[in-house]
């Protein structure tokens, strides 16, 4: 027995918008894998393992924390450290601040 398809919300995407996202996430890959690393500097490992690079866009680091309580510690004490390991790393861009948002369970 054949499963019903999926309904689709909305129209395709058009092959300009495809390959316009797709350069962007190839974009972020080098990237993610720097922020990455400068957190693993000056961060236990098992929070690096919870936090995500989202985007850094004018000056501004975007991560995203998988838990309520790290989200606090970090916020509290560690921004700092965060912003000049991820400015070390990430040359000749300045990062003139670290956005951290609360991410969904995966």
């Amino acid at each position: 027995m054949r499963r019903p398809e999926p309904e689709r919300s909305g129209k395709p995407l058009a092959a300009g918008d495809l390959l316009k996202d797709l350069v962007r996430d190839l974009d972020k890959a080098p990237r993610r894998q720097k922020v990455a690393d400068a957190l693993s500097e000056c961060l236990e490992e098992e929070w690096v393992e919870q936090i995500e690079f989202l985007r850094l866009r004018n000056g501004v680091l975007s991560l995203e924390v998988q838990s309520a309580p790290l989200l606090a510690e970090l916020r509290n004490f560690h921004m700092d450290d965060i912003r000049r390991a991820c400015e070390r790393v990430l040359e000749p861009e300045r990062i003139h601040r670290v956005q951290l948002t609360l991410g969904g369970i995966r």
